[in-house]
């Protein structure tokens, strides 16, 4: 059996289905001394975003559409090493922010603290 997991030259995403999306962008965002930030979905209608707290562990992201996303209006509410998926018109801002756990206030991020964004058609 051959590995052809790094020689595909596009990355599909399989979303529900069974349908499969082409992989059409990205984003990379640190979250070191910030504790919020936003991504504009393009290329696509389909989003995945991966919350990777590696310096500071233990803090929560807020995912939601509008500015400044709190915990009334997020979408969703991730852990570290959390994972977000959703489908969105072309276009769409999506803001995060990071709260400490124990009193539920804005708290910035560390080295290594990244959100991660794939975008998919």
């Amino acid at each position: 059996m051959v590995n052809i997991r790094n020689k595909l030259l596009v990355a599909v995403h399989h979303a529900s289905g069974g349908s499969a999306r082409i992989r059409t962008g990205g984003a990379a965002v640190s979250m070191e001394g910030e504790s919020s930030g936003s991504f504009r979905v393009v290329g696509g209608t389909r989003y995945r975003l991966c919350y990777s707290c590696r310096g500071l562990g233990g803090l929560i992201l807020l995912v939601g559409y509008t500015n400044p996303v709190v915990l009334e209006n997020a979408s969703t509410v991730l852990l570290d090493f959390g994972v977000y998926e959703d489908d969105v018109p072309e276009g769409t801002y999506v803001y995060f922010a990071t709260l400490s756990p124990s009193d539920l206030t804005s708290h910035d991020g560390a080295a290594g603290d990244m959100v991660y964004a794939s975008f998919y058609g």
